[in-house]
């Protein structure tokens, strides 16, 4: 079937909108324990892989044979031209969600064809312990801050919540 094929993954549906890519039914297979060699089991194309171990191959499978893994946490899959080839030609760290298919250029060779990735929040830190915006430290009260009053007027005005110094944290959310 041409289209969409819908891969259920916990309880998240990721739609794959590829032509032709996957079959119109998909097995879901048992989970398979992370080793530097991923073995195939014969009863789905789609595997949850567990584990940590890093996968440096996957079984083989006659040219074409298509199979999607989804990961429960966090591993590293080692890029190789031959034998693994990864999109960008890097390895790839996975995060828990994350979702590869590969397909089968027979002889134990696989090519990535599709990667979906989970949104990670990352947060940046900034601390900037000590920095005292205005005033002095020897008088607590007179320390001032940069806004604006009731009226809207921009300045400088005392904020007696300012003691002696600032402790300032950025954080920045960024997904990627």
């Amino acid at each position: 079937m041409a289209g969409a094929v819908d891969v259920l993954a916990g309880d998240a549906v990721l739609a794959l909108q590829y032509t032709d890519l996957l079959d119109d039914t998909i097995q879901k297979g048992a989970d398979i324990a992370s080793v530097a060699t991923i073995t195939l089991g014969n009863d789905g194309s789609y595997f949850v892989i567990t584990g940590v171990t890093t996968i440096t191959a996957i079984s083989a499978r006659p040219a074409g044979y298509k199979v999607i893994f989804r990961f429960s946490g966090a591993l590293t899959l080692t890029h190789n031209a031959t034998s693994l080839i990864l999109q960008g030609g890097v390895n790839y760290v996975t995060v828990a969600g994350d979702m590869l298919g590969f397909i089968s250029e027979g002889a134990g060779n696989w090519r990535e064809i599709f990667r979906s990735k989970i949104p990670v929040a990352h947060s940046i830190v900034f601390d900037v312990t000590g920095l005292r915006l205005s005033g002095d430290t020897a008088t607590p009260g007179n320390n001032q801050v940069y806004g604006t009053t009731g009226a809207g007027v921009k300045g400088w005005k005392a904020d007696p919540s300012i003691q002696n110094s600032v402790d300032i944290m950025t954080e920045a959310m960024i997904y990627g």
